[in-house]
């Protein structure tokens, strides 16, 4: 076991770097660097499955602290990059028994933000005896093999002579700035060809990439200047050539170089920020974009390049590349696709899919395993799946073929599997497991089916299926009820079980697929619906709890998620749109959601704050509500964070005309401050905190004093905020206790950057100095620490402990998303101010 950070539980929202490459498998019994011995993803193992089998059985698991690194094998070494509370590592363990052998610091800790875990992000290459790690800071690093020895480094960025400006280290940099360090920190893999070892340095108008002696570690040269992230750079044979070309996908540049450094050949090519190209044959490269893949010629344009004798610069473009197909089925950029002969297999965005490696034509996509991360080992598909199982598949155009699972970890990652020694080894941000492929076959979990025996709508989708003419069935279905989703009570072992019947009708007959979405199923994992042949009905029947409140949609043919024609009944999304929603069985919606139709509400008006703190303006919405405080009393200020989603979302105006009016909240002030759709991530949980802390405490609230005669006492001033503005509003709340005397704050992130500090200030605070509601729902996506479910609960048991703290709220049994905080919200606020 080696150390991990105790705090931290998340799930990562972004996949860094890749360095991929589609060639021929190859027989290697090692996993050197990223994506394999020929960084193919893929291997030969030839042999591997020629018994019964084949099984899958865990040889060992260890813990690790958090990081994105995938892993590299060589010699019996495992090796990965991970974290402590201080510091980035460097980590060999024994490949057979998962023990330490020995680690390394790489430097201080690269922090966690916008749904990142902690930890560094790029991938460990081997090559020899020797350990090449390009940390988040930008250091290439140099270790011996055998025992972790330094043998020596270079800063990426500390290179002489380029003209580029210094920049600050964090900065996002853009091709006006030079190559600051990416805002995840480094994450592409070092790429050993010949003598050298080649690094992406970032975004330069100089150069993104530099390559240094694999030896010395002395420079050699810098070359193409370019908008760059994440991305790795692959080695490739030029078929013009015959000579060894570094293959780099800059943004809308395909570039070729040679050994020395010099353009080969470069064409223009779709935008990217973090793929790597698939090299396949024939001199074409398959880019998988973040809204599409496309499949390239590049024969031409290194033809050319041979002809000319390399006189084809990135200035004069070259020959082009054609394009042979583009293709919106395969996109994300979260995994890098495998060849097997024909076909593609990759993930879109979670959903595996298969592609015609000639036409682009979609083959099929698949709802399991689900995930991100796989490789191809001889002609199985070997998956890092979405619930933390190791899962291999038949190689096949007729659709998704299961044969084994095993669960590996504790949940998911975006990192992709490794292979080495007829084991396949995974990793997500706690752990590392070693799984062994035997020729002992598995008995599989069978699906759930899509029915729940004993329903009328069962009997009603078998009499239709033995019917030739079940559209009938289905049409008579639909008269015979008016409200859907369609509930019915079913006797059990247990007592009487509420069934929630989801149908689905497909009116124009052009969908293949319907996938029923909420963060109240299972895991938060998406189910597909059934087809009953020869009608436009799709199906689904789930037990739910008849106290539970839903919000849910429908995700057709594996792309956009759409409410539910049949139920009038909407919801703001989380992340925009709408949502369909169930009440509970017995539920009625309360009369503070009611649009108001008194005859005092509230007025609402708009000033412009002029920050000095951000050095910007923000356009401030005020809502004042009718009557007039009590005597010797002044009206209590309300603040809310994100506040265009408080009033677009959240309907905060007419709810609290419902509580002033009926008396359950005093006369008040509310202020909504919007979201910088530009840095919001960085002023709610990142380097901008504290001038956003600033904007609201400083300028703020003197002018809400100001002009509506808000209270100055703050006790009576509450900050209220949700998801990620929640770290704004806690370390606002307790960092300043003069300012605000109360927060209300709902389901906090499962990874707040600043957690340890949100921790720290919690039992910093004085005694009486704060009241905290924290509020969250029982499904959020599941039932983890890894959740907003198990963060909010494990920051409330700390708040609770704190003498300082007066710490309300709790779990509400309801599912995440705007209906829940709209309720939420008005608890908390007559907790805070009502009598």
């Amino acid at each position: 076991m080696f150390p991990m950070t105790p705090r931290s539980a998340a799930l990562a929202t972004l996949v860094l770097a890749a360095t991929t490459m589609l060639a021929a498998p190859a027989l290697a019994d090692d996993w050197p660097g990223f994506r394999g011995p020929d960084q193919t993803g893929a291997i030969d193992a030839r042999g591997l499955f020629e018994g019964a089998g084949p099984g899958l059985e865990r040889a060992w698991q260890t813990a690790a602290g958090p990081a994105y690194s995938s892993l590299a094998i060589k010699d019996g070494r495992v090796l990965t990059l991970s974290s402590d509370d201080t510091s980035d590592l460097l980590v060999a363990l024994a490949g057979r028994t998962g023990t330490v052998l020995w680690q390394r610091v790489l430097g201080p800790l690269t922090p966690g933000h916008d749904g990142s875990e902690n930890g560094p992000s790029s991938t460990p290459t081997v090559h020899g005896d020797r350990v090449y790690v390009l940390a988040a800071d930008g250091r290439l690093q140099v270790f011996a093999l055998e025992d972790g020895a330094p043998l020596w480094q270079a800063d990426v960025h500390a290179i002489e002579g380029l003209d580029e400006p210094d920049l600050p280290p964090g900065h996002q940099a853009g091709l006006e700035g030079g190559p600051g360090i990416p805002f995840y920190g480094h994450a592409a893999s070092p790429l050993v060809v010949g003598e050298l070892v080649v690094v992406a340095r970032g975004t330069s108008p100089a150069a993104t990439l530099a390559a240094y002696d694999r030896e010395t570690g002395g420079l050699r040269w810098t070359a193409l200047p370019g908008k760059i992230e994440y991305q790795s750079p692959i080695a490739v044979r030029d078929q013009a050539s015959g000579e060894t070309r570094i293959v780099f996908w800059l943004d809308q540049q395909l570039a070729a170089l040679t050994l020395q450094g010099e353009v080969a050949w470069s064409c223009q090519a779709p935008e990217n920020t973090s793929a790597s190209p698939i090299p396949v044959e024939d001199g074409r490269f398959l880019l998988v974009g973040e809204r599409d893949s496309t499949l390239v010629d590049a024969s031409a344009a290194s033809a050319a390049a041979v002809a000319s004798d390399g006189a084809t610069p990135a200035a004069e473009g070259g020959a082009a590349c054609a394009t042979l197909w583009t293709s919106r089925k395969l996109k994300g950029g979260l995994s890098s696709p495998v060849v097997h002969e024909d076909t593609i297999y990759g993930f879109d965005r979670g959903f595996l899919t298969a592609l015609d490696l000639e036409t682009g034509e979609t083959l099929w996509k698949s709802r399991p395993p689900g995930g991100n991360g796989l490789i191809l080992v001889g002609d199985r598909l070997a998956i890092f799946a979405s619930d933390g199982h190791v899962v291999l598949a038949r190689t096949s155009r007729e659709g998704y073929q299961e044969e084994a699972r095993i669960r590996a970890t504790e949940r998911q990652s975006l990192t992709w599997p490794a292979f080495a020694d007829g084991t396949l080894f995974v990793r997500d941000a706690k752990g590392i497991a070693a799984v062994r492929v035997t020729d002992q076959p598995m008995q599989l979990t069978r699906q759930a089916p899509p029915l729940i025996d004993g329903t009328r709508l069962a009997e009603l989708i078998r009499a239709a299926q033995a019917s030739d003419r079940p559209q009938l069935w289905v049409d008579h279905l639909f008269r015979s009820h008016s409200t859907f989703p369609l509930r019915e009570s079913l006797a059990t072992g247990q007592g009487q079980e509420q069934v929630v019947h989801f149908l689905y009708r497909d009116g124009d007959g052009e969908l293949e697929d319907v996938g029923l979405t909420g963060a109240w199923l299972p895991g938060g994992q998406e189910v597909g619906l059934a087809r009953l042949e020869g009608t436009d009905l799709f199906y689904r029947s789930l037990v739910v709890d008849p106290k539970l409140r839903i919000e849910y949609g429908f995700r057709l043919d594996f792309e956009s998620i759409e409410v539910d024609p049949l139920n009038p009944r909407r919801v703001p999304g989380l992340f925009g749109g709408q949502r369909s929603e169930l009440l509970p069985a017995e539920g009625t919606d309360p009369e503070v959601l009611a649009p108001y139709r008194g005859e005092h509400p509230g007025t609402v008006e708009t000033f412009t704050l002029d920050s000095a703190a951000r050095g910007e303006e923000r356009e401030i919405t005020v809502y004042v509500s009718a009557g007039q405080p009590a005597a010797g009393t002044a009206r209590p200020l309300l603040v809310f964070a994100n506040g265009d989603s408080w009033l677009r979302a959240g309907g905060v105006v007419n709810s609290l005309d419902h509580l002033v009016e009926s008396g359950a909240l005093p006369p008040m002030v509310a202020a909504f401050v919007p979201r910088n759709p530009q840095v919001w991530f960085l002023e709610e949980d990142g380097a901008l905190m504290p001038d956003m802390s600033r904007l609201i405490t400083d300028e703020l609230l003197p002018q809400m004093r100001r002009r509506y005669g808000a209270g100055t006492e703050a006790k009576s001033t509450v900050l209220v905020a949700e998801d990620w503005t929640s770290s704004l509003a806690l370390n606002t709340t307790l960092g300043h206790p003069e300012s605000f005397g109360a927060a209300a704050v709902f389901s906090l992130p499962y990874d707040i950057g600043r957690t340890d500090e949100l921790f720290d200030l919690a039992a910093a605070a004085a005694p009486g100095s704060a009241r905290i509601f924290l509020g969250w729902n029982r499904f959020s996506g599941g039932d983890g620490e890894a959740t907003a479910f198990g963060a909010s609960r494990a920051y409330f048991a700390h708040l609770r402990q704190q003498p300082g703290i007066e710490a309300l709220g709790g779990e509400r049994f309801d599912t995440e998303g705007w209906g829940s905080r709209r309720l939420h919200v008005l608890e908390a606020l007559q907790a805070l101010l009502g009598d």
